[in-house]
């Protein structure tokens, strides 16, 4: 009876280990952190607002609970700080408010919806900064190409 037991908890540190690295082997933490370094070096100077395409996110990128990339298209980006935002490093979906499709710096708050009252707080933005994402790309080429030893 040992056996199953034992397959079992193989199997649970074998997906444990798997949901801790990426693909290429590399530790998620340092890939996200190697990442948002990559957003940071192509970002270009703050900007007081961008706008959105028909009122909507293309799709959105969390990195703990003051920092985002925001896309409105699949290759427009803007690398947004916010107050602490609790609940945005683990939210399922985002909300972002804006004032006739555009969302401004101190003015348009995010909101981490996670089902918690917590996720009514909306978490204002305090910062924007447009994505060269020609940059962006060329940046992160190197570690989606790397493969592990």
């Amino acid at each position: 009876m040992k056996t199953p037991t034992l397959l079992i908890a193989s199997g649970l540190a074998l997906a444990l280990t798997a949901c801790a690295t990426t693909a290429g082997g590399v530790p998620r933490e340092q890939a996200e952190a190697q990442t948002l370094q990559a957003y940071r070096d192509a970002a270009g100077d703050p900007v007081n607002h961008f706008n959105l395409v028909n009122r909507s996110l293309h799709s959105w990128v969390s990195f703990g609970t003051e920092q985002l990339v925001l896309y409105t298209t699949p290759s427009r980006a803007f690398l947004v700080q916010v107050a602490q935002c609790p609940g945005l490093d683990f939210a399922q979906a985002i909300r972002v408010t804006d004032s006739m499709g555009q969302v401004q710096r101190n003015f348009s708050r995010v909101y981490a919806l996670d089902n918690s009252p917590i996720a009514e707080i909306g978490c204002p933005i305090t910062s924007i900064q447009p994505v060269n994402m020609e940059k962006f790309r060329q940046l992160q080429a190197p570690f989606r190409n790397a493969r592990p030893e």
